[in-house]
């Protein structure tokens, strides 16, 4: 059985919901032929841009490198994708300045991509 619980005008549960009929069903009479393959990247723009008192301080960089580490058992070689402009960096109260620097410490296990507004 597959329930879901929000409408499917969403593009995401219309997706899901066919991979689950796809896996839902036997071989022979298998309708839906993808993959077992899937690929997840998840995004997180803007990281050092936000108001004071909003953006990450050191435990929230630990947090996010443990939530990547639990994603890895799941999705082998799962890496969080940081987006950032160097413009903000570092900025925010002290917390969130050690925040930022800690990210740069840390930044061999993330990736990253650089943009501009």
């Amino acid at each position: 059985k597959v329930f879901f619980g929000l409408p499917l005008d969403f593009w995401l549960s219309k997706l899901l919901l066919l991979d689950a009929i796809s896996q839902l069903c036997s071989q022979e009479r298998q309708v839906l032929r993808f993959g077992s393959k899937r690929w997840v990247m998840v995004d997180i723009d803007d990281i050092f841009l936000g108001p004071t008192g909003t953006k990450m301080n050191r435990s929230d960089v630990d947090a996010l490198l443990e939530a990547q580490a639990r994603l890895r058992q799941y999705v082998p070689g799962f890496t969080f994708n940081l987006g950032y402009c160097g413009k903000f960096y570092p900025s925010g109260g002290a917390r969130e300045v050690e925040g930022n620097e800690e990210l740069v410490r840390q930044a061999g296990h993330f990736w990253w991509f650089g943009h501009t507004y």
